[in-house]
């Protein structure tokens, strides 16, 4: 009941136009690198070629824009897997246990991009030590 009680003590959030946010994206990525922000440690371990992909353009999509764009959209094809379950043949499902290996490539590319944020932040006076 804490988080209730919290919340009720301050006025609800005004619902903003997000109209023009942008989104994750190679342009997003490029932007912020021209920027000096270490988008590099966004890459996965795998691609080793993060920042060509980026410079590229909007084709090909840096590893990080394609998984958000084919997740955000439902594409979930690649993480769909097949379940033999004894009747006339395999069954393919989705379920969270089929996004695990992502969800821990994405837990440690977070936390280098946590502590690489935090720097850049410092490094450029947009927060204090």
């Amino acid at each position: 009941m804490l988080k209730p009680t919290v919340n009720d003590q301050h006025a609800a959030p005004e619902l903003v136009d997000l109209e023009g946010i942008s989104v994750m994206s190679n342009a997003l990525l490029r932007k912020a690198k021209q920027e000096g922000v270490p988008v590099e440690l966004l890459s996965f371990p795998a691609e080793q070629d993060m920042l060509v992909k980026v410079a590229a353009g909007r084709t090909p999509e840096a590893e990080i824009v394609r998984l958000r764009n084919n997740l955000c959209h439902g594409n979930i094809l690649e993480f769909i897997m097949s379940v033999d379950i004894g009747t006339s043949g395999p069954i393919r499902i989705f379920t969270p246990e089929c996004c695990r290996e992502l969800a821990h490539e994405l837990s440690s590319i977070s936390r280098n991009w946590v502590v690489g944020l935090h720097k850049y932040w410092v490094d450029n006076n947009l927060i204090s030590p």
